[in-house]
């Protein structure tokens, strides 16, 4: 609405108005539709009229004081007496929101006050010296802690002592199968100022090298048969991938290259590296990589060589450890003493032997260490100790000589030196002197024979009686090393040939202890996985059994007949009771190695074996091997 009003000067003003009303009288002047479109402009409109009016007072009262017939104290006067309008300062105008109505939905905003309702706002305002704003600073990094809102750091925690190298570098909660890193990959150097927890602060060294083509070394391929229908995966050798160290079917570089960390760490005392000329720093670490890196290169031959030599010892029953005699056996088959020789002579070979078998008794000696002294047997080398020992017999045999010929003798206990004659040592001495079947894989025997379909079907035909068997032999625990009674001693499976009358002339406790150590997965940890390496598991047994085959000679089914017999334990029983057992034996021999490739195929003469541990077992007479039988036997 509008209306004129009449001025001073007697001109006539036209002004809007805005006209307020209750809510009860609103309706009687204005009729809104029910979704309220139809009363969109008004309010807005007004306020914009409003807005208006106040834009043309201003224009007619900057008129009237520049008019040029107006005198200075005229336009004062008129100055003073002009009402002041608030629309050059900026004017809100706001009205209540009501809940449904949609006239100003696009057209004004609406803003919700504390107390849950909602008011609709229109701004008219005016433009007063605009300009653009300074801009804001950049964002400076902090370089206190008070910049991140810390008036003090942490307390610095007390200095991270190193460990000595005479404790073994065992992570015990590592997934054993897990490869370990060659480096770390992060500088861990003490540096000054670092507090202990924090990585080192000194930016990362990029350079730039030619780039090297590294050829990859040549895999190790397995000999697994191709059968429709068959795979090991499937087979009943499956287990053995969740249960070797190697998480494999066979003995890898992997869990070998594991061992040795483990079998070196052990080695590394500081009477050894106080021998060799390194301190017992991270300086020592360094000059012993090349000694053992002379190892590493022989790896494989080295634990071949202490696995058969360990079988040989008649002086221990569980194996994995050489006694005197074996140890005596292995420096001849190697030709390792020398007579011309002032500290290669057998009797100062035999004192090297004594000193690597010390235990560490010293205060303060580490969890491990304590391990190894309750394990170590007084005369006997485990496997760590026979890797000491090839390191002291490479000294004695190619280093010393030289001391005393002027060198000095510092100088030439340099780990260097030490290297090579260990590769001398073992490269020339112990590869060529060790014979074939001490450097025998048992992986061969695997890949050409035990892995087949045939070889399962065999076994699956005794099944139930070979489970029979290995819980009976396990239970009975003869010499109480497994904690649980399980698993299957190198005692217990000497008990069971002698059961099955398996032990003769040719095939005596040295083959059936050897057939018990090849039979075996490699075990990694020969100190904390101790009962695992000197058991079989029932897999193992399986392989054992196969493996007695490669050393016993059993007769072909022409000779079972021309005995007039009509099997093999009745075969063995006529040549018992004719007195010829003994001469049979000795002219039947068995060439291991050819066994482990070619020979007889191992189906036939394993389920010969098998039929006669069955036979000898079976008490009631029915084939099969249950408790049963086990109980009558007690009877008699």
């Amino acid at each position: 609405h509008t209306h004129t009003q009449t001025q001073a000067d007697g001109r006539g003003l036209s002004r809007p108005f805005v006209l307020a009303l209750a809510p009860e009288q609103f309706e009687r002047f204005f009729n809104f539709p029910p979704s309220g479109l139809g009363a969109a402009p008004l309010i807005g409109g007004a306020a914009r009229l409003v807005a208006e009016a106040e834009a043309e007072i201003a224009l007619a009262r900057h008129t009237r004081l520049t008019a040029p017939s107006r005198t200075a104290k005229e336009r004062k006067e008129l100055a003073r007496n002009a009402p002041q309008h608030t629309h050059l300062k900026g004017q809100l105008v706001a009205w209540e929101a009501v809940a449904g109505a949609k006239y100003a939905d696009g057209v004004f905003a609406f803003i919700e006050l504390p107390d849950g309702t909602r008011r609709r706002v229109y701004h008219v305002g005016a433009s007063r010296r605009l300009a653009e704003p300074d801009p804001e600073p950049p964002l400076q990094p902090p370089r206190t802690l008070a910049d991140v809102g810390f008036a003090t750091g942490p307390t610095p925690l007390p200095p991270f002592l190193l460990p000595s190298a005479t404790d073994v570098a065992i992570v015990p909660r590592l997934f054993l199968a897990a490869p370990l890193p060659d480096k770390h990959t992060l500088p861990v150097d003490l540096l000054p100022g670092v507090w202990y927890g924090t990585v080192p602060t000194p930016p990362i060294k990029l350079m730039a090298r030619e780039r090297i083509d590294l050829t990859l070394p040549e895999l190790k391929l397995h000999r697994v048969p191709e059968v429709d229908g068959w795979q090991l995966d499937n087979s009943m050798w499956n287990p053995r991938r969740r249960t070797a160290d190697s998480r494999s079917y066979w003995d890898t570089e992997e869990v070998r290259a594991r061992a040795f960390e483990l079998d070196w760490a052990r080695s590394s005392a500081s009477k050894f590296r106080a021998m060799l000329g390194a301190p017992d720093d991270g300086t020592g670490d360094a000059l012993l990589e090349g000694v053992k890196a002379a190892l590493g290169a022989h790896l494989e031959q080295v634990y071949a060589a202490f696995r058969y030599y360990s079988a040989l010892d008649q002086s221990t029953t569980e194996g994995y450890q050489i006694g005197l005699n074996s140890y005596t056996i292995f420096l001849t088959d190697c030709r390792i003493p020398d007579k011309e020789s002032s500290f290669c002579r057998m009797k100062d070979l035999d004192k090297l032997f004594i000193v690597a078998n010390l235990e560490d008794h010293s205060v303060g000696i580490s969890a491990d260490a304590l391990a190894l002294n309750v394990l170590n047997a007084d005369h006997a080398l485990m496997r760590f100790e026979f890797v000491q020992l090839l390191v002291r017999i490479a000294i004695e045999k190619f280093v010393r000589d030289t001391d005393v010929k002027g060198v000095d003798a510092v100088t030439s206990r340099a780990p260097g030196m030490v290297a090579d004659a260990v590769e001398k040592l073992l490269s020339e001495f112990v590869g060529p002197g060790l014979t074939p079947i001490a450097n025998m894989s048992s992986d061969t025997f695997r890949d050409w024979k035990l892995y087949n379909p045939e070889i399962e079907k065999v076994f699956k035909r005794h099944w139930g009686s070979l489970h029979a068997i290995y819980a009976h032999y396990a239970k009975a625990d003869y010499d109480g090393a497994a904690q649980t009674g399980v698993l299957l001693s190198a005692k217990e499976w000497l008990q069971l040939l002698r059961d099955v009358k398996l032990l003769d002339d040719a095939f005596t406790k040295r083959e059936a202890k050897l057939c018990f150590a090849w039979a075996q997965m490699f075990v990694s940890d020969e100190v904390r996985r101790r009962e695992k390496l000197v058991h079989m598991t029932f897999l193992d047994f399986c392989e054992a059994l196969a493996r007695v085959t490669t050393f016993k000679y059993f007769p072909t089914d022409a000779e079972i007949r021309a005995k007039g017999v009509t099997d093999t334990a009745a075969f063995f029983d006529k040549l018992v009771k004719d007195g010829e057992m003994k001469q049979f034996a000795l002219t039947r021999r068995v060439d291991t190695v050819e066994e482990q490739k070619e020979g007889r195929p191992l189906e036939e003469v394993l389920s010969k074996c098998l039929d006669v541990i069955v036979r000898r077992l079976d008490r009631t007479g029915d084939g099969l091997i249950t408790k049963r039988d086990f109980m009558l036997s007690l009877k008699f």
